[in-house]
């Protein structure tokens, strides 16, 4: 009896194993979603390509090459992106409050996609990949789904020098989805608290919609909301913004 109890234990602690095994999150050649990040020279990264520079530097007023989106508010409601050029007339002396870094991580066509949140640097210069996950003290990532009705969500911190997973949850696959889910809203404040004074929204979806040979295709990238910078923007009197138009970087 004792014999077969000790087989039946062992049986158990292989299921346990097993399952533990197959439940890890893969994602291109990383298989440690649940622990932390992939270290900066994976090959699997790459930038987000809604712009060449992904590294921005968040300021009023805004640094050349800053893209925000807002949405439009006109009969055919959609996404419209705007980026800060030479000649823009809201360049001028910036008060930097903090970095943020657009990364994907590739597996054959699928992206998942990333926001890196990071204390302003000293030089106020953006390095890249690796100066982005040296410094970033949190992050969002965002994992695609088979049927697209929703997302999974992991969070990462920094520990001991690495961001390491928080938690995971889901949200619902729609534009301008909030990303962070209620129960986890006093970590991101905490954490963005970490970087600058100011409120930084909590991150939401931007859903772009395009057609490619007649085939409608959505992608989506992170947007990031900072209340300051709107205010900004309205009081500039950039045309189509206003008090009740969603401004995401």
């Amino acid at each position: 009896m004792k014999r077969l109890l000790f087989i039946v234990v062992i049986i158990a602690i292989c299921i346990s194993i097993n399952a533990n095994v197959l439940a890890k999150a893969k994602f291109g050649n990383w298989d440690r979603w649940d622990e932390e990040l992939p270290t900066w020279d994976n090959e699997d990264w790459i930038y987000s390509k809604v712009k060449e520079e992904s590294a921005t530097i968040i300021s009023i007023p805004p640094v050349v090459g800053t893209q925000f989106w807002f949405w439009t508010t006109e009969e055919q409601e959609q996404w419209r992106s705007i980026k800060v050029a030479d000649s823009s007339s809201l360049i001028g002396n910036e008060e930097v409050f903090f970095v943020l870094t657009r990364l994907a991580f590739k597996d054959d066509d699928q992206k998942i996609m990333i926001v890196i949140f990071s204390p302003t640097p000293i030089s106020k210069e953006v390095h890249g990949i690796k100066n982005a996950l040296a410094t970033a003290e949190f992050a969002i990532v965002v994992f695609p789904s088979e049927k697209w009705e929703k997302v999974v969500i992991r969070s990462y911190e920094k520990k001991d020098g690495l961001l390491q997973f928080f938690k995971k949850w889901t949200v619902a696959f729609e534009n301008k989805t909030v990303l962070v889910h209620k129960k986890y809203k006093d970590w991101f404040i905490n954490q963005s608290k970490k970087l600058t004074k100011e409120d930084i929204g909590l991150p939401q979806l931007i859903l772009i919609t395009t057609n490619d040979n007649k085939i409608k295709k959505i992608s989506f990238i992170i947007g990031v909301d900072l209340p300051l910078f709107k205010e900004f923007l309205i009081k500039e009197k950039l045309p189509g913004i206003k008090r009740e138009t969603t401004v995401l970087f």
